[in-house]
């Protein structure tokens, strides 16, 4: 009943109430945009990157001083398992990655295109929240997640024209850039039942290990579970959904990279460009 509750709260004012099974997504959803929310600071956010970015760059110039020196590079003799740094602005090569066929490689690539090119016609976050996106308040992270719950609901999967979320990067005077779409599927969906056109490209993930407020209006991820699987008192453990994400800026992980921030499951992907497939 009281997830229920939840489900119900996050919807916009003028949206009608749910069925029971929109009511589950409603919970999930909040819980994936949420994700962010125990982050500490958008300067620890700019951190993350930056020390992902770090990595790669470390990761390819051990790459290149082995293949100076004849030295067989396991990366390299199986094919890449990274996609490395992303940057929309220049062409995406997602070729020769271990475990990925051509069709896969142009499915990935075909996606990333088909983001970019409605990226322009996406609304800024005013405009999206007067046409329904429902923001879940986590701008203090430095990352802002607002949610279409008629999207989420609709049969479309993976429609670029409209992604069911929206994430947009928080700069320290309150701006808001466009960084990346979420599409997200219900809760009931499996991960491996998920439409995957880049194959391991396109990995969907869960976000789970949230802590929702349901006091909040609408409710709030403000925690994360303790060592025992337990949310603090007065808090309730959402369920979490499928998400895929496609970066419209720069990733140092690649387009599909993770959403950062705290509530990855460990049971489905790893967090950051340990995930390497983006």
């Amino acid at each position: 009943a009281v997830l229920a509750s939840l489900g119900r709260r996050a919807l916009a004012p003028d949206a009608p109430a749910p069925q029971s099974s929109a009511t589950a997504v409603g919970v999930a959803v909040v819980a994936v945009l949420a994700l962010g929310a125990v982050a500490a600071t958008p300067a620890a956010h700019e951190a993350r990157r930056a020390d992902a970015a770090a990595d790669a760059a470390r990761d390819e110039a051990e790459a290149a001083a082995l293949a100076d020196a004849g030295v067989p590079d396991v990366t390299t003799t199986t094919l890449r398992t990274r996609i490395g740094p992303y940057d929309p602005e220049r062409p995406l090569d997602l070729s020769d990655i271990a475990g990925v066929t051509t069709q896969q490689q142009q499915g990935a690539e075909d996606l990333v295109a088909a983001v970019l090119a409605a990226s322009s016609e996406y609304p800024s976050a005013e405009e999206a929240e007067a046409a329904g996106y429902v923001s879940i308040g986590d701008d203090f992270t430095g990352e802002e997640h607002l949610i279409d719950w008629s999207a989420v609901l609709d049969p479309a999967t993976l429609d670029p024209s409209h992604p069911e979320a929206l994430v947009f990067d928080v700069a320290d005077d309150g701006s808001r850039t466009l960084a990346a779409v979420m599409f997200v599927l219900p809760p009931s969906t499996r991960v491996d039942d998920a439409p995957q056109p880049g194959g391991p490209l396109t990995s969907w993930h869960l976000h789970g290990e949230l802590c929702i407020d349901e006091a909040r209006t609408p409710p709030a991820a403000v925690a994360t579970t303790d060592a025992s699987g337990e949310c603090p008192t007065g808090l309730d453990e959402a369920q979490p959904a499928p998400t895929l994400h496609v970066w419209v800026t720069r990733h140092p992980c690649g387009p599909f990279s993770e959403l950062e921030g705290v509530g990855t499951d460990p049971a489905s992907i790893a967090s950051g460009c340990e995930h390497r497939h983006g």
